[in-house]
């Protein structure tokens, strides 16, 4: 895979030029091999821990922010540079699909907060950890519904399709099963689009529902529980929590 074969040959140049410190291109999950697409940084990780074996030639971290909270404000953006998409929990047409009752944990960090530890981390003058978690929010998928509940409507958990009318207007949530994601089925009446530009129209579908798929399994399996590392190295810093940040970005919509 050439993502693969680049990577390996910009740690190899690295090492070669003396660089002090290198960081992989992750951002994301802390359990790459249970997201097939992601499956190529465990290799790179690999690659990083052999080049190190014996003694240290390069000092890295593995930045794991979880996922983004603003994921959550589509179609609103507060920053230029994320692809934006509705997603599995959709404030804005107030529905969401959860795994079971919605008790698998995730970790929410905003853009903002990760680009922050990042710049601090380049300053940072003790040993970067290898581990690099940054936890903005620790939430399970039933608790961010429910805070979808309080800002744009009423839901219930667990249904299936159940509706409930509230002030600020209906809001669905269905469940599926973990043993139908395994078997690589998504038995839920919809599932959101993505949008990417390596996405070709045609495709999309089912593109955005082998996605699906993959996050709720991985949910299930704590791929996106990511430890509190960064966090540690820089007690000072406040992170904004996921209910901030959504409250900010959908108090007062329709």
């Amino acid at each position: 895979m050439s993502a693969v074969r680049n990577s390996k040959n910009l740690i190899d140049a690295s090492i070669q030029a003396g660089v002090k410190r290198f960081a992989p291109s992750e951002w994301g999950s802390r359990l790459n091999w249970s997201i097939p697409h992601y499956r190529f940084k465990d290799e790179i990780r690999e690659y990083l821990e052999e080049c190190n074996s014996g003694r240290p030639r390069l000092e890295y971290t593995i930045f794991q922010p979880g996922l983004f909270t603003n994921y959550f404000g589509f179609p609103y953006s507060t920053t230029r540079h994320l692809s934006m998409s509705p997603w599995l929990i959709d404030f804005d047409n107030r529905r969401a699909i959860t795994v079971g009752a919605g008790d698998f944990s995730l970790c929410l960090t905003t853009v903002q907060d990760m680009a922050f530890v990042v710049a601090e981390a380049l300053e940072y003058e003790g040993k970067w950890p290898v581990d690099g978690g940054i936890r903005g929010t620790q939430i399970t998928m039933a608790e961010l519904i429910r805070l979808g509940e309080k800002l744009r409507g009423k839901c219930l958990l667990p249904t299936i399709a159940i509706v409930i009318q509230h002030d600020a207007g209906p809001m669905r949530v269905e469940s599926v099963s973990l043993e139908d994601l395994r078997e690589g089925q998504l038995k839920s009446s919809w599932c959101p689009l993505l949008t990417h530009p390596c996405f070709p129209d045609e495709h999309r579908e089912i593109i955005s529902r082998h996605i699906m798929i993959t996050f709720l399994r991985s949910v299930a399996q704590g791929a996106w529980t990511v430890s509190d590392s960064w966090n540690k190295l820089l007690p000072d810093y406040k992170y904004t929590s996921a209910e901030d940040y959504l409250t900010q970005i959908w108090m007062g919509k329709p």
